[in-house]
């Protein structure tokens, strides 16, 4: 066979080179691999940047929230030094007939830490004999020292001994700020201790708007956060000094 024979047979793909089939098939499936190459960069890039704006979305409600509560810490923290009578309405509907309603009539003063309050707790108000199963207390607490006592409302004068507690803590929320003495309409509530709900909330990293709504005809922002108290969410009323006009958790 001569050269040129050889020659022809090789280029019409007649040759019986071992490696001819696979040149033949890696030269013709070279531009899928590319394109499929790059379908798979362009999705990845269109991933990138969808993550990037929704990152960039979130920062923005968030910032926007932090914003809100801070306004609302700034009113609620006005009553850190603050005199006033707070008169709260409570159903228990777990409790006997005598002892399911309360009403909760507290004389409050408070300078930062020291708090001084006097509080009237009537079972059933407006049954008989209410005044026969109702108590009165005082509570005088500083960071240092809480001395507490109790007795029915039908004794006009206070008793002799008290109770003393040294930890500020517990005392705050369990017989100072709580659902009786108004502690929510303040901010505080039985998960969040000593703290307000806003500074919990403000301290979440999932903080965000959910949206607006309204209230009694109150327009609100909803902010909602998931902390380790709780999930929390906040209807913050802008035309009302930034407090919330609702809270759950």
């Amino acid at each position: 066979m001569s050269w040129q024979h050889l020659s022809r047979r090789w280029a019409s793909n007649s040759f019986p080179h071992p490696y001819c089939h696979s040149y033949k098939f890696y030269i013709q499936s070279a531009p899928r691999l590319v394109a499929r190459v790059a379908c798979v960069l362009l999705g990845a890039a269109v991933l990138w940047l969808a993550a990037g704006n929704r990152a960039w979305a979130e920062d923005e409600t968030r910032q926007e929230s932090l914003s809100l509560l801070r306004r609302c810490l700034e009113t609620q923290t006005l009553t850190n030094h603050v005199s006033m009578r707070i008169v709260a309405d409570l159903r228990n509907p777990d409790l006997h007939d005598d002892f399911r309603d309360r009403r909760g009539d507290t004389r409050l003063l408070r300078d930062g830490d020291r708090l001084d309050v006097n509080l009237q707790i009537l079972f059933n108000p407006l049954g008989p004999g209410a005044m026969d199963r109702s108590q009165r207390s005082r509570l005088v607490l500083t960071k240092d020292i809480g001395v507490w006592y109790w007795c029915p409302v039908s004794k006009t004068t206070p008793p002799r001994k008290g109770v003393v507690n040294h930890d500020w803590e517990d005392w705050f929320n369990r017989k100072g700020i709580n659902e009786l003495t108004g502690g929510p309409l303040d901010g505080y509530f039985p998960p969040t201790g000593t703290h307000r709900a806003a500074e919990i909330m403000a301290e979440s990293d999932s903080l965000r708007i959910r949206g607006k709504e309204t209230l009694a005809g109150t327009p609100c922002h909803v902010v909602e956060a998931t902390t380790p108290h709780g999930s929390y969410a906040m209807w913050i009323a802008e035309s009302k000094g930034f407090l919330p006009l609702k809270v759950t958790y």
